[in-house]
């Protein structure tokens, strides 16, 4: 029982392979949370997360582009909503300014 008990708790991999495998799938829960039906701010914080623990990956990179893509789609496609309301605050995240930025 004692060594089944080892068996079960003893890591096989170690913890960078154990935490690549996590990041993966955080990626491909991101990627089918773009998926109908859209839920494109619980896979912004995913990739948030991604990003931060994988600067240059390319496949980061591009699925960070994607939900930016959705997340302003969306904006711009709320009634009422004007383009340049939206660009004022694409200009403002850029400055760093977030809290103006987000009031548009």
């Amino acid at each position: 029982m004692v060594v089944a008990g080892l068996l079960v708790l003893v890591p096989v991999l170690p913890e960078r392979k154990r935490a690549d495998d996590l990041d993966e799938r955080d990626f491909n829960l991101a990627v089918a949370l773009l998926r109908e039906p859209i839920d494109a701010d619980g896979a912004a914080t995913l990739v948030r997360g991604l990003t931060q623990a994988h600067v240059a990956d390319p496949r980061v990179l591009v699925l960070g582009a994607e939900v930016d893509y959705r997340l302003a789609r969306r904006l711009l496609d709320t009634p009422g909503a004007s383009e340049t309301d939206a660009l004022a605050g694409v200009v403002l995240q850029f400055l760093g300014r977030w809290d103006e930025a987000e009031e548009r």
